[in-house]
């Protein structure tokens, strides 16, 4: 009997061990994902601080904001 205890305890410890790795990749991809965000928005970050800087040098003039480009009317 304490044999078969045994053995049932290592098979749940090999279960718990493969879900437990398992659950390490998920997380690990998850990381990957969220760096690659990160990442993202700090380059639209980027794009948006020198967009904000050529429209604070621009002479005053009426301009016409259409989304993501900047065009000024003559």
């Amino acid at each position: 009997m304490k044999a078969g205890a045994n053995r049932g305890t290592t098979a749940a410890m090999a279960n718990l061990a493969e879900a437990i790795q398992g659950l390490v990749a998920h997380m690990r991809n998850e990381q990957q994902m969220i760096r690659e965000w990160a990442d993202g928005q700090g380059e639209q970050n980027r794009e948006i601080k020198k967009l904000l800087e050529r429209i604070s040098r621009q002479p005053e003039k009426e301009l016409t904001i259409v989304p993501w480009t900047l065009r000024s009317t003559k």
